[in-house]
């Protein structure tokens, strides 16, 4: 019965865990007031940097990659994990 329990709170603990996902926000240098670079240059320079870094998409953003998208005109500005609820 013990073993159940340890079991059953193991299995549950790690698919909560499952469910935070890293989150983090970058600041546009290149246009901060104007009209936002579109999603589809975002998305290239984010796998340009996770190419370059070999940091992991399942992780909050390290320093090498924070640099390096610095470098492509973002400042980051706040990592965190989050729940999803819409799955």
């Amino acid at each position: 019965m013990k073993r159940i329990i340890i079991t059953s709170a193991l299995l549950l603990s790690t698919a909560l865990a499952a469910q935070a996902r890293p989150v983090d926000a970058y600041y546009d240098l290149i246009r901060p007031n104007g009209h936002p670079r579109s999603d589809a240059i975002h998305e290239r320079d984010m796998d340009y940097c996770y190419a370059q870094t070999g940091q992991s998409r399942y992780q909050l953003d390290g320093p090498e990659f924070q640099q390096c998208m610095l470098g492509r005109g973002y400042r980051h500005m706040w990592g965190r994990y989050t729940h999803r609820y819409d799955d």
